[in-house]
């Protein structure tokens, strides 16, 4: 129903004007089938994966039945090959389409507004003798993000200071979550963690901006990297990224935004965590390569594939 709607609005849309380029995006993946359906009436056209459609799908579970697989796995290839330009959110994304498919596939990242409204006066206080580690969003989550680590790393470095010396908290903003509470509560971290709930964007950017450093907790998959994780970059402050061999943990290391460790490891994460307390962490805090990552940087990337699918299609009718 809604591929059949799409198609009807798209061909009505090109009885008024001429369409250039036609560009869809996802997820959902069939948001791509209304291009496909078009056949050779259809413009040049840019397919857009926000995610993987095969490749580390949203979609955990296989599909029921053989014949819906092998369809499934029909739709992607035709819609990578037909398509004159894929993009990937993340390289191992727009990798995948190019060596599995053998699409026109370019990288173009997610990115940061630096125009973005800050609450400045809606930072919370720093506390005598604690350091704000900011997250955003729930810690528990798909994808294999697990907290525990972190919370039992979190409770062995505050236990282990000395009298004076600063203890870490993690404050968490965000919609409460019941798995990161019972988590919470189970690691026995008491006062070192905190939650000042939902709050507006604005609130939420100030939070950020006031920190020590940001926490960022991923999950197994290489294309990860999660919206927070710009807004990170466009904080100024140094990120403490618990990701390995994964999207988020390339972008944090060639950045020089800060550090990445193994999600899983918390001796690993009890180092990250006294770099932060030592300062060494906000000493090797050096942003470079930011460009491609704040507007216009990402829209002027697509432009310019833009360009690429218009030529590639006059190429091939020559």
């Amino acid at each position: 129903m809604r591929l059949r709607r799409g198609l009807g609005a798209r061909l009505r849309l090109a009885r008024r004007r001429s369409i250039d380029c036609l560009i869809t995006s996802g997820p959902p993946d069939s948001a791509h089938l209304v291009a496909l359906a078009l056949g050779r009436r259809r413009p040049p056209w840019l397919a857009d994966f926000r995610d993987g459609w095969r490749y580390e799908p949203l979609r955990e579970e296989p599909w029921p039945t053989r014949a819906q697989e092998r369809l499934d796995a029909w739709l992607e290839r035709r819609v990578a090959r037909a398509a004159e330009v894929v993009i990937g959110a993340t390289m191992p994304i727009a990798d995948d389409f190019r060596v599995r498919l053998g699409a026109e596939a370019h990288w173009v990242s997610n990115g940061f507004d630096t125009g973005a409204a800050v609450a400045e006066d809606e930072a919370p206080a720093d506390e005598p003798g604690w350091l704000r580690l900011v997250h955003t969003g729930t810690l528990s989550g798909p994808r294999g993000r697990d907290p525990r680590p972190l919370l039992a790393a979190l409770e062995a470095f505050n236990a282990g200071r000395a009298d004076g010396d600063p203890r870490i908290r993690l404050v968490l903003a965000g919609r409460p979550s019941v798995e990161d509470e019972r988590l919470i509560t189970e690691a026995s971290v008491g006062g070192a963690v905190r939650h000042v709930g939902l709050l507006d964007r604005p609130a939420t950017l100030a939070l950020q901006r006031g920190a020590a450093a940001l926490l960022l907790l991923t999950g197994t998959h290489r294309s990860e990297a999660t919206g927070k994780l710009f807004e990170y970059l466009a904080s100024g402050r140094p990120i403490l990224a618990l990701a390995q061999d994964n999207e988020a943990e390339r972008i944090v290391r060639e950045t020089g935004t800060g550090v990445a460790v193994p999600s899983r490891d918390p001796i690993a994460v009890q180092a990250a965590l006294r770099a932060l307390a030592d300062g060494s962490l906000e000493r090797e805090y050096a942003p470079r390569g930011l460009e491609r990552f704040r507007y216009p940087g990402p829209a002027e990337a697509v432009a310019e594939l833009v360009e690429r699918a218009l030529s590639r299609r006059g190429a091939a009718r020559v």
